[in-house]
C-alpha cells in the first residue's frame, strides 16, 4: 500500500509545490528518569507537497531542523541533609517526517507519518546543590556531551493543518518516539514533542 502511494504521488509530480515552515516545539523525554518537565524550543525547515492522483490524499516529505530535550528534578534528604539535582538536556535534531495528509474539508488536512530523526547536538547542563540543615553549603555546575545517546532516532507523527488559499497555513502535530535513546542501557528513555507553527506553501 505505501509503495503504491508512492508511486502514484510520483506520477503527479507536475503538481508538486514547494514550501516552508517553522514553530514552537515543547518537548520532554519519557522513560525512566526522575521528575521530568518539558521545555520550549525552535523548528523550521522546507516541504514539499505532492498530490495523489485526484484523491484527497497527498504525501509531504519534509525536512527540519528541531530542538528538543527535556529538563529533569531530582531531590534527595536524609535528616537535616538534602540534595537538589537540576538537569537540562539540549538535543539538536535534524528530522526528516513522511506525511501522508487527507483532506477533511477544503484547506483542512489531517496527518499521519514516521519521523526519521538524526540527532546533531546532545548537550546537557547539571546543577547540584547540597544544603545542611537548610543552609547552602556546596554546589557543583557540570556541562557537557551525552556520549551515550543514540544518533539516530524513530517516531510516528499525528497532527493537522490548515491551509489559506494564499499558501499561509498552521499547523499543530505530536511526535512520539520508538527509539530508546540510551545506548547500551537497560534504561528506557524516549522522545516526546509537541509542535505548532506557521507555514507557507508557494502557488
Amino acid at each position: 500500500m505505501a509503495i503504491f502511494l508512492i508511486v502514484s504521488a510520483l506520477l503527479s509530480a507536475q503538481k508538486v509545490k514547494f514550501g516552508a515552515k517553522a514553530g514552537l516545539n515543547v518537548s520532554t523525554l519519557t522513560g525512566d528518569l526522575g521528575d521530568t518537565s518539558s521545555k520550549a524550543g525552535f523548528y523550521g525547515g522546507v516541504y514539499t507537497q505532492i498530490p495523489i492522483s485526484s484523491s484527497k490524499f497527498s504525501f509531504q516529505p519534509e525536512i527540519l531542523f528541531s530542538m528538543q530535550g527535556a529538563k529533569e528534578k531530582d531531590s534527595y534528604t536524609m535528616f537535616i541533609e538534602h540534595e537538589t539535582i537540576k538537569a537540562n538536556y539540549k538535543f539538536n535534531y535534524i528530522n526528516i517526517p513522511l506525511m501522508l495528509q487527507y483532506e477533511i474539508i477544503p484547506g483542512l488536512r489531517g496527518e499521519f507519518g514516521p519521523q526519521f530523526g538524526f540527532i546533531v547536538t546532545k548537550k546537557y547542563d547539571i546543577d547540584n546543590y547540597y544544603y545542611y540543615n537548610n543552609i547552602l553549603k556546596e554546589e557543583l555546575h557540570i556541562s557537557g556531551t551525552a556520549k551515550n545517546l543514540k544518533t539516530f532516532d524513530f517516531g510516528l507523527n499525528v497532527g493537522a493543518n490548515y491551509e489559506l488559499k494564499n499558501g499561509v497555513n498552521f499547523s499543530a502535530r505530536y511526535n512520539f518516539g520508538l527509539t530508546n535513546l540510551i545506548d547500551d542501557s537497560d534504561y528506557s528513555v524516549k522522545n516526546s514533542v509537541f509542535s505548532i507553527g506557521v507555514g507557507y506553501t508557494l502557488k
